[in-house]
Parts: C-alpha cells; structure tokens; sequence
C-alpha cells in the first residue's frame, strides 16, 4: 500500500465555460459547479477499459481543435 502525502490534482477546466463557448456542445448540461483552481484525481482509467464502460452515444465533436463529450458508464 502507498499512503501519498499529496493528492494528485489537475487545473480546473470550468466545464460550464467550455459548454457555453462551443455551440456543437449547446445543451450539455455539467453537473459540475465546482470553482476551486486545483481539482483532485479520483480515477485513471487505461484505454483497454474504455471500450467495456462507453455508451452507445454518438460523441458531441466540432473541429479538431474543439472538445469533445461521450457519455460513459461508470458504475453496473
């Protein structure tokens, strides 16, 4: 067991400002309404497991500079 004196964390990306930017993502509703400037990682998930928890959505995708949303499976 690794007992971590530091959580690993990631810059908040502000979902709610990335939504109202692109409008392909026009009514994706994030859930999200966190402000703090570092968010903690709760989960890291390798490629092999995404194809076994995507959803049979079609992904939201603008431009190749633009994000993009699928929805996922995260619990049975």
């Amino acid at each position: 067991m690794c007992i971590a004196s530091q959580h690993l964390t990631v810059d908040n990306p502000n979902y709610w400002a990335i939504v109202n930017h692109y409008d392909h993502l026009k009514g994706v509703q994030i859930l999200d309404t966190d402000t703090k400037e570092k968010l903690p990682v709760h989960i890291v998930l390798g490629k092999n497991v995404f194809s076994r928890i995507r959803k049979p959505m079609k992904p939201l995708i603008g431009d190749e500079t633009k994000p993009i949303i699928r929805l996922v499976r995260l619990v049975n």
